[in-house]
């Protein structure tokens, strides 16, 4: 003996679809299959979802970790015999940046980093051991079009990068300075965002920020002088902080 729910079919017929049409009635009966397909499994598309974000996150999880700890330029993959390691007594002005790290230094000389094979980064104005050198920020910065240097302080003798870089001291804008300033923050914030184990010793050096930050800011009272405004550079040896 059947119980009168067991009886009628699993998609009951109203009263009202016997009064219907064939095709009247394969429509409505359509419409309602369409509301169970979406309607029922509701749990089955979260646990989808759930399911392809769990699989998304692993996987950039793994990426970063990956990332993170096989960076090419952390102390161990330095080779041997290149560049000139520093002790220094006094960290202080560099801060988390010296943590864990090694100095590796150009020397005092031009001719003592071309020895090391270190060179000259236009962007910071130093010699540079190349694990520092970041030659997409230096693009940016040329790409402005100010950098170029010159021999006296009028600005009338151009010099060649090469010039430059054997200099003592040469001279730029004011707006050079200032992109200058600008291109080195960019280039701290990409070292960070990219979690990167290599910090040249200016974009670790609280003065300078601090210095940067304060000729930004002393430059708005210049109006558009700055453009035309005669700056040196003093051309030296930098530093590079290699993360352990």
């Amino acid at each position: 003996m059947f119980f009168k729910a067991e009886a009628e079919p699993f998609l009951a017929v109203d009263s009202d679809d016997l009064h219907q049409s064939p095709t009247s009635r394969h429509c409505r009966l359509r419409q309602r299959l369409e509301s169970l397909k979406y309607g029922l499994p509701i749990t089955q598309q979260y646990v989808s979802h759930l399911m392809t974000f769990l699989a998304t996150s692993l996987l950039w999880g793994c990426i970063l970790f990956f990332h993170g700890n096989c960076h090419p330029h952390h102390a161990s993959n330095v080779p041997a015999n290149t560049y000139h390691e520093l002790q220094l007594s006094d960290l202080s002005d560099y801060g988390d940046f010296a943590t864990n790290a090694r100095l590796f230094s150009c020397g005092f000389s031009v001719s003592e980093a071309k020895a090391l094979g270190c060179k000259y980064d236009i962007l910071v104005g130093k010699w540079l051991p190349d694990l520092c050198i970041d030659q997409v920020a230096i693009d940016k910065y040329q790409a402005d079009g100010s950098w170029f240097g010159y021999n006296d302080w009028n600005r009338t003798e151009v010099l060649t990068i090469d010039q430059m870089a054997e200099k003592d001291v040469y001279y730029t804008s004011a707006r050079d300075h200032i992109v200058h300033c600008a291109m080195l923050w960019v280039k701290q914030y990409e070292a960070f965002f990219d979690g990167r184990g290599v910090f040249d010793s200016i974009i670790a050096s609280r003065e300078h920020t601090h210095h940067c930050a304060k000729f930004l800011v002393d430059m708005t009272d210049r109006g558009t002088e700055f453009r035309t405004m005669p700056i040196p550079v003093f051309v030296g040896q930098a530093g590079c902080f290699v993360k352990n």
